[in-house]
């Protein structure tokens, strides 16, 4: 679906978007070897991963991408003071990972790893944090049990695994207004929730609203917004 928001975006004509699945299930297959052939790391770093496989696979799954894939994080979007530079969709829609450049961001580099990690049968989930999106394990009711944990995945910077706490710092810190609304919102606040599939969608669509609205196209611009306010009405921002 994240492929399918790059329609109209994308400079490349190359890009193809049956392509681009190929690629990422060619993407799950090495990564499913490299995790089979890194199985010495549990031992190796038991004290960092605690004897989790879990942190294990997820570690496979970041560090295999890395060497596969040679994605990175686009070095001009790192300041965060700055407003990201939407014009250029390559680096917030996967389409960019998946091409020449293999740069992204937080809007898509989780994403990319999430879509990868399905197609492994890991049970992943997009998150939102403030100005964030990041990934999470939740195998609280999977039947194996050595899955049922929860886990957040940080995949921007090679790898971490932060409690929900330290996304109240991170990237953004989250202010005070904003905790009381979050409050107000539960059982479904905004942050730190898994989407849904209707609201990862409506992410994707933001991100190309975001896209043309850059490229002074409103009208393509607000068809996306309203489609993902459709998608994620609860969702007030």
């Amino acid at each position: 679906m994240n492929l399918l928001c790059s329609d109209g975006l994308v400079d490349d004509n190359a890009f193809n978007v049956e392509d681009s699945i190929c690629q990422i299930d060619d993407l799950a297959a090495k990564v499913a070897g490299f995790t089979d052939c890194s199985t010495h790391l549990l031992t190796q770093f038991a004290d960092v991963l605690q004897g989790s496989e879990v942190l294990w696979r997820l570690y496979c799954l970041a560090r295999g991408l890395i060497v596969v894939g040679e994605f990175e994080y686009c070095q001009e979007e790192q300041d965060l003071e700055l407003d990201a530079d939407w014009s250029k969709a390559d680096r917030h829609l996967i389409h960019g990972l998946l091409g020449q450049t293999r740069h992204g961001t937080c809007a898509s580099m989780p994403v990319l790893y999430v879509a990868v990690g399905r197609l492994l049968g890991y049970p992943l989930h997009l998150v939102h944090s403030l100005g964030h999106v990041f990934a999470r394990w939740d195998g609280m009711d999977h039947p194996w049990p050595a899955w049922r944990e929860l886990r957040n995945a940080e995949f921007t910077s090679g790898f971490d695994s932060m409690t929900d706490e330290e996304y109240h710092e991170f990237p953004l810190k989250l202010p005070k207004e904003i905790h009381e609304m979050e409050r107000l919102r539960q059982p479904n606040p905004l942050y730190l929730r898994n989407l849904n599939a209707s609201e990862e969608l409506a992410s994707c669509l933001v991100q190309r609203a975001h896209a043309f609205e850059a490229r002074n196209s409103f009208d393509i611009a607000m068809d996306a917004y309203k489609s993902a306010c459709n998608l994620a009405p609860q969702n007030d921002t």
